[in-house]
């Protein structure tokens, strides 16, 4: 069974993705490392050599060929959930969870982290709150929604094990 993370830039899929892996013994398959990868360039270059439209498409092309069965991680990009239905096609296929953090704590993160397509400065975060409520309909379809901010990438770990009884 494919169990799909979703949330915002920093919102701690990544992070949590490796957690569960090495607790469930479960691979990841990332979104945005495959479009790296095939693309031989970071996102913030894919970005600004071919556009936003080309990189959504990439990202549907990435879960079209997800493998439909089988125990696995889907670390999806910020903005997969939102665009060509994909989250009505994750919720076909597997459980999902929503890392939910609020738009200072995404800040935060995403300062310590380097980048997210540009530079994130504080003059970013109407910008991060207007691109958060577009995608938060989307994101709360999920199956399971965890607020983030206080808690480690640990708990919430744990708490998703906990939730699908997955040990």
């Amino acid at each position: 069974m494919p169990l799909f993370l979703v949330g915002m830039p920093g919102s701690g899929k990544t992070t949590v993705a490796g957690l569960l892996s090495k607790a469930l013994g479960w691979p990841v398959n990332a979104s945005d490392s495959a479009i790296e990868a095939q693309e031989g360039l970071p996102i913030p270059e894919i970005f600004a050599t071919y556009g936003e439209g080309y990189f959504r498409q990439q990202e549907a092309d990435w879960f079209y060929r997800l493998p439909q069965w089988g125990n696995y991680i889907a670390d999806t990009g910020g903005g997969l959930p939102c665009h060509h239905h994909l989250m009505l096609g994750i919720r076909t296929m597997g459980p999902s969870v929503y890392l939910e953090a609020s738009p200072a704590v995404l800040l935060q993160r995403l300062n310590q982290r380097g980048h997210w397509p540009a530079s994130v400065g504080e003059e970013r975060l109407p910008e991060l709150e207007t691109l958060l409520e577009t995608r938060k309909p989307f994101y709360r379809l999920a199956d399971l929604v965890i607020p983030c901010d206080n808690l480690t990438p640990e708990a919430v770990a744990h708490e998703i094990i906990r939730y699908f009884e997955l040990s």
